[in-house]
């Protein structure tokens, strides 16, 4: 299976859209890498399989994207886990600080129908 190169395939959007131009683009992604944000619960309400870089201060079972494919990136398990900080109270940021390019794109991999030709 082809992966994602920069640039190639993906585009940062950061800041260059209002909502509804977000939720167009959204809705016509082969899939989305997002943070734990509202951007990626539009993800999952227009069915756009989800990347979700998830601090786990809230509990994924209930905060997570909702009836679409999607992964979860971040050590879920780690024992500040549930804190319900905005700010990371270890300071470093320990439960996503290791993640890297290559777990984003094999959890994009991973999305049978994202799979793009080489």
């Amino acid at each position: 299976m082809a992966h994602f190169v920069a640039g190639r395939h993906a585009r940062n959007l950061a800041g260059e859209t209002d909502f509804p131009t977000l939720a167009r683009v959204i809705a016509d992604a082969r899939a989305i890498v997002v943070g734990n944000t509202g951007a990626a619960h539009v993800a999952a309400a227009v069915g756009t399989p989800t990347v979700s870089i998830f601090p786990p201060t809230i509990p994924a079972v209930r905060f997570r994207p909702w009836m679409v494919e999607h992964a979860l990136l971040g050590e879920q398990d780690i024992a500040c886990g549930g804190c319900r900080a905005r700010l990371c109270p270890r300071g470093d940021h320990a439960c996503v600080a290791t993640l890297g390019v290559d777990a984003v794109i094999d959890a994009l991999d991973s999305f049978a129908r994202v799979a793009v030709p080489a």
